[in-house]
């Protein structure tokens, strides 16, 4: 039956305007389904994807219904892409793959399809394989079809569902193979009822039903589909009988195969099938037209929904400008306290460690009794004052970090802006928490502590040597050369003085030693505050800077949104109802042609 032409142009300028009006709301997708929906009406053949689960035999079919054996079946492996089948007297192949951002196409013959098509083989990293076409002189294919054997999807899980409905858009009708011996399980029948919306036209053949009397499970299989509401013939084939009787010619196991009935459903579908597509194309349009209905509705609603309480925005985002600007006022004063307390803190602890040390020291002196070992009592007084600077340090490591986090939360307490244009730059490293952080201006001014201590008046000379510095952490203090009171020839040459003198001697060394350690250690912290004073202040004053700027571009674009915002829903309330009045126009036009 042919298709009145004008009834024919009518729905096609209907599906151009229904493209038109998805590509101006941004629904390629719909707008894919409705192109392809429509270039089913007069088309030359029939196009029949066979479909369905791993290993259930639609390979077989396929040669099944070409009558010649060109479809690669194998026992251990399954097609991996889809394979077309059309008429084609140049008996020849080609494999389209990607490889890059590109494609190209491999040329062959069809004893070239088991290497194209099969899963396993041509697997080279880079290269995808998409798509095989086959070209062969067939009777069947000649008489106006073309098959595409597809990948079997194993329990056709929620993947293959997409595939289906891209497959919908190409394929007239569909053949879903399933085994013959059992009722369709639940994800089977999800399959076909999924791909009975996407094709105009369904047939179901059970496989190895030579292995079961009187079809097996048709007739359970027909009811589940009636139950559902699926218009399918469903036919019992056996593809090892059609084989044999291509094969012998013989005519009454071409007849058990079940492939005469099988041929004469396609045959049926196909003498339909302007009609049928006409049908199934105006239904893809209105399913089309009423999902950008919906559309339009959502957007309308939208566009109708409260305006934002604009003067609780602005006066929100004038405070966020004001508390910056605090911020960046008080910042300075909380860095110098900071720092100032960190310095104090120190200087404290080291005079009060000092002070316990040279208090044992003298205290041992006071109270001991007989020679001192001059060696080791040096060492113990050089060890004890090291353990002593380290957590001095260490404190000071500490509390600067704190001063640095209470810097950072204050402008990290800001509200963070959705437009991530106006964001300031990424705190530098100094900014970040102190662990695994390597201070090498705090590091080199520690140093400063036992490399500069000379003490002229006493002799002593002491050179200290930081290593394995954690941090602001100290290490391994190495000590060398020690004069005068400490070992020098006054203690070592007068053997016969009395022993009260020379812990006298060794008492006023250790204080003068102490001392000098107390002075230039103190020195060094009140150096390392004033380094990260400074530091932490270009950090600071940037980061502030930055935080007004943000919150003042804020405000202005919120300034800016609510003055042009009544405007802009105006103009897309007008356009949303061109929309509507173009939709409905169409969907009148739908209504009348069915009436027709």
């Amino acid at each position: 039956m042919n298709l009145d032409e004008a009834e024919e142009g009518v729905l096609r300028d209907t599906s151009d305007q229904v493209v038109v009006l998805c590509r101006e709301l941004g629904r390629e997708d719909l707008a894919v389904r409705t192109e392809d929906a429509v270039a089913r009406i007069g088309r030359d053949v029939l196009v029949v994807a066979v479909t369905g689960e791993f290993k259930r035999g639609k390979s077989s079919l396929v040669n099944g219904l070409l009558g010649v054996w060109v479809c690669p079946v194998a026992p251990d492996r399954s097609t991996a892409i889809p394979t077309i089948f059309r008429h084609g007297e140049a008996n020849a192949v080609s494999l389209t793959v990607a490889e890059g951002q590109g494609q190209r196409v491999v040329k062959g013959v069809p004893a070239d399809l088991d290497g194209m098509v099969l899963e396993g083989d041509r697997d080279v990293p880079g290269l995808r394989r998409l798509v095989a076409v086959a070209e062969i002189p067939t009777r069947f294919l000649e008489s106006g079809f073309s098959l595409i054997d597809t990948p079997g999807v194993g329990g056709l899980g929620p993947g293959y569902g997409e595939a289906v409905v891209n497959l919908g858009g190409v394929a007239d009708a569909a053949i879903v193979v399933a085994d013959a011996g059992a009722p369709l399980n639940m994800d089977t029948i999800a399959f076909v009822e999924k791909l009975s919306r996407a094709c105009p036209a369904l047939v179901v053949a059970l496989s190895r039903a030579d292995l079961y009397r009187h079809g097996g499970a048709a007739g359970e299989i027909g009811e589940q589909l009636s139950d559902r509401g699926i218009e399918a013939d469903v036919i019992p084939i056996s593809n090892s009988l059609r084989r044999e009787a291509l094969r012998t010619g013989d005519a009454q196991l071409n007849a058990e195969s079940g492939f005469p009935a099988l041929l004469a459903a396609i045959e049926s579908i196909s003498s339909r099938r302007e009609v049928t597509a006409r049908v199934a194309a105006e239904a893809k349009i209105r399913g089309v037209v009423g999902a950008l209905s919906r559309e339009v509705d959502a957007r309308q609603a939208r566009a109708a929904s409260p305006m934002p309480d604009w003067a609780t925005l602005v006066a929100e985002a004038r405070a966020a400008l004001d508390s910056a600007r605090k911020d960046a006022a008080r910042w300075p004063t909380m860095l110098n306290d900071g720092v100032s307390d960190a310095a104090t803190a120190a200087e404290f602890d080291l005079r009060a460690g000092l002070r316990r040390a040279l208090k044992e020291f003298e205290e041992e002196l006071e109270l001991g009794s007989g020679a001192i070992r001059v060696e080791e009592f040096r060492g113990r007084v050089q060890a004890r004052v090291q353990t002593e600077l380290a957590p001095v340090f260490e404190a000071l490591e500490s509390r600067l970090a704190g001063v640095e986090r209470e810097l950072h939360s204050l402008f990290e307490s800001e509200p963070a802006d959705t437009d991530v244009t106006a964001l300031p730059p990424d705190l530098p490293s100094e900014w970040g928490t102190p662990q695994g952080r390597q201070n090498r201006g705090l590091k080199a001014a520690a140093g400063g502590v036992y490399g500069g201590l000379r003490g002229a008046q006493s002799g002593i000379m002491l050179v200290g040597v930081f290593a394995g510095i954690a941090g602001f952490g100290l290490g391994t203090l190495a000590l060398v050369g020690i004069g005068a009171a400490f070992g020098g020839k006054q203690l070592m040459d007068e053997r016969g003085k009395r022993a009260l003198s020379r812990r006298q001697q060794a008492r006023t060394a250790v204080r003068q030693f102490i001392d000098e350690v107390q002075v230039q250690a103190a020195r060094t912290v009140r150096d390392v505050a004033r380094e990260q004073l400074r530091r932490q202040r270009e950090v600071a004053g940037e980061r502030a800077a930055a935080c007004v700027a943000r919150r003042a571009e804020a405000l202005r674009l919120l300034e800016e949104e609510r003055e042009r915002t009544v405007a802009e829903r105006a103009a897309q309330a007008r356009a949303l109802e061109a929309w509507r009045s173009r939709l409905d126009r169409v969907g009148a036009r739908l209504a009348s042609g069915s009436d027709r």
